[in-house]
């Protein structure tokens, strides 16, 4: 993870490898380990280390050029569905590093040097309550919008999906301004 220069690594992350587990809810192989601190942790989802999640947003120092040149930010829940944005041809985007919009990560939309603010918040429960969050919190700083997509995760498409369905969207938002 870079800072917002893009010079300098303030952490790393990585996601499990391993399925949900359907009685625990965590991310583990085989039978539900006895969770302890540190099994906790490395049973997460997501494991994030050496940098605050809270006061950053994935991407931000590639992205800004492109924030500027196209008048708009697309938002997303993760670094996957980010890094797949970028692979077809969408540089605008930023992640949150979860489902969960912090005030920090709030300041930093703020003052991003767009009108546009378009959410793809994933096709769940988790993302729908995010959708909330971000109307009711930004609202008075951009023009919102929420297009709607066939999966439930940008990340798990192709390129190709991508590029036939999220893409024209973006670009008739790109023009409507």
């Amino acid at each position: 993870i870079y800072d917002q220069t893009g010079r300098y690594a303030v952490g790393f992350t990585g996601r499990s490898i391993h399925p949900q587990c359907q009685n625990c809810k965590r991310w583990h192989s085989g039978s539900c380990p006895q969770i302890n601190t540190e099994g906790w942790t490395r049973s997460s989802k997501w494991f994030n280390h050496n940098f605050r999640k809270e006061s950053s947003l994935f991407n931000w120092w590639h992205a800004e050029e492109a924030i500027k040149a196209d008048n708009m930010v697309v938002l997303v829940e993760s670094q996957t569905t980010a890094l797949r944005l970028v692979q077809a041809g969408v540089y605008c985007v930023l992640g949150r590093y979860g489902v969960e919009l912090s005030d920090e990560q709030q300041v930093l939309l703020e003052r991003c040097p767009a009108m546009n603010l378009v959410d793809l918040s994933d096709n769940d429960e988790a993302g729908q309550r995010a959708r909330e969050d971000i109307k009711q919190r930004l609202r008075r700083c951009f023009k919102l919008h929420f297009p709607t997509f066939s999966t439930n995760d940008i990340g798990d498409m192709s390129v190709e999906q991508v590029q036939d369905e999220i893409l024209p969207v973006l670009q008739q938002i790109a023009i409507r301004g």
